[in-house]
C-alpha cells in the first residue's frame, strides 16, 4: 500500500468481479491505509469544503455565473474567486500557492515537464472559447477594420488613433503578442482593467478599445447594461468577410482573434478543485458558459421529444 499527497493506490492481481472489487477496495483502504503524518491533511471533498482560486479578470463576469451555479448545486461547498491579470495568476500557479486558476492559454511543454520534475502532474482542460472584441464610442464613424490596420494603430506611437489596452500584465496582450499583433513593446495606451478601457471608449468618441468578449458577450449582465448604449463592437475584415465576436463566428473559427481557455488544477488530488473542474466541464458548466454569451468547449445538445 502506498500514499502519495493523500491519493491512495492499491495494487489487486486476482481478477475479481466489479462488486466484488469495490467493496475489496473499500475494506483495503478502511483497513490499510494509514494517513502519513508527514502529509497534510485535507478536509474538503469534490462537492464540500473551501477553495480560493485564481481567474483571468477577462472572465469575471462570466466566472461569477459559474460559482453560483455550483454554490446551488452543492450546499456544502465555497468558492472564493480573485480576479487578476494572467501574469499574475501564472506565477502563482508555479509558486504552487494556489490549487485551481482559469486562464486563456494551456500551458507549454516546458512547463508542464517542469512540474512533472516536482513529482506533479497538472490538470489543463479547455472550457471555453473567448476572444478580443473592438469596441468603438456609439457616434464613431468607424464600423469595421481590417487586421492590417488595427496592427498599424497598435503599433504606432502617437498616431491619428486613440487605442486602450487594459493591463501590460494581462492575457489580452500576451495573446496579441502571440498573434504578432503588437511587438514586446507597448505603445498603446494602457486603461488598467477591462472595465477602465470600456469606461475609456465610453467617454471619448474618437478612441477605440480592445476588450475581453465576455465584457460585452452577455446582454443581461452588468458591463453591457452600463456601457451598452455608449459603445458599439467594431467588426474585423478578413478575406472571407467581415466578422464579429460572436458564438457563430467563434463557432465557425471565422473570427481571427479567437482563443481557447482553460481550467488549470494542479491539486492532484480528488478534492473541491478537482470537483469545480468537472463541474465546469459538464452539461450545467457548459450551458453557464452558453448563456453568458461565449462558446462552450463543448456545446450542451438540446434534444427535443415530440409526442403525438
Amino acid at each position: 500500500m502506498k500514499q502519495k499527497q493523500g491519493i491512495a493506490v492499491c495494487i489487486l492481481s486476482n481478477p475479481l468481479n466489479m462488486k466484488s472489487l469495490y467493496f475489496l477496495f473499500s475494506f483495503l483502504l478502511f483497513l490499510g491505509c494509514k494517513p502519513d503524518p508527514k502529509l497534510p491533511t485535507f478536509t474538503d471533498t469534490p462537492t464540500s469544503g473551501k477553495l480560493n482560486i485564481l481567474v483571468d479578470e477577462a472572465f469575471q463576469p462570466m466566472m461569477k455565473q459559474q460559482i453560483d451555479a455550483f454554490h446551488i448545486r452543492y450546499v456544502k461547498a465555497k468558492i472564493t474567486a480573485q480576479y487578476k491579470p494572467e501574469r499574475e495568476i501564472l506565477k502563482r500557479l508555479f509558486n504552487r500557492s494556489i490549487d485551481l486558476a482559469v486562464i486563456g492559454r494551456k500551458f507549454t511543454d516546458k512547463e508542464i515537464a517542469a512540474y512533472k520534475s516536482a513529482s506533479y502532474n497538472p490538470v489543463v482542460y479547455p472550457v471555453f472559447y473567448d476572444a478580443v472584441a473592438i469596441v468603438a464610442h456609439n457616434s464613431s464613424a468607424l464600423n469595421e477594420v481590417t487586421t492590417e490596420q488595427l496592427k498599424t494603430w497598435l503599433n504606432a506611437p502617437n498616431g491619428n488613433q486613440q487605442i486602450y489596452l487594459d493591463n501590460t500584465g494581462s492575457g489580452i496582450v500576451r495573446f496579441l503578442q502571440d498573434e504578432k499583433y503588437i511587438g514586446k513593446s507597448i505603445v498603446a495606451d494602457v486603461a488598467g482593467s477591462p472595465e477602465d478601457v470600456l469606461k475609456a471608449v465610453a467617454n471619448n468618441p474618437s478612441a477605440i478599445g480592445l476588450v475581453p468578449m465576455n465584457w460585452i458577450s452577455d446582454p443581461y449582465g452588468l458591463p453591457k447594461k452600463s456601457y451598452g448604449n455608449s459603445i458599439k463592437i467594431i467588426g474585423l475584415k478578413t478575406n472571407k468577410g467581415i466578422a464579429y465576436p460572436d458564438q457563430k463566428s467563434l463557432s465557425a473559427g471565422a473570427y481571427p482573434l479567437r482563443r481557447v481557455c482553460y481550467v488549470i488544477d494542479i491539486s492532484a488530488r480528488n478534492g473541491l478543485a478537482r470537483g469545480f473542474l468537472a463541474f465546469y466541464a459538464s452539461q450545467i458548466g457548459q450551458l453557464v458558459v452558453l448563456k453568458s454569451g461565449l462558446l462552450p468547449a463543448d456545446i450542451p445538445e438540446t434534444i427535443i421529444n415530440i409526442i403525438e
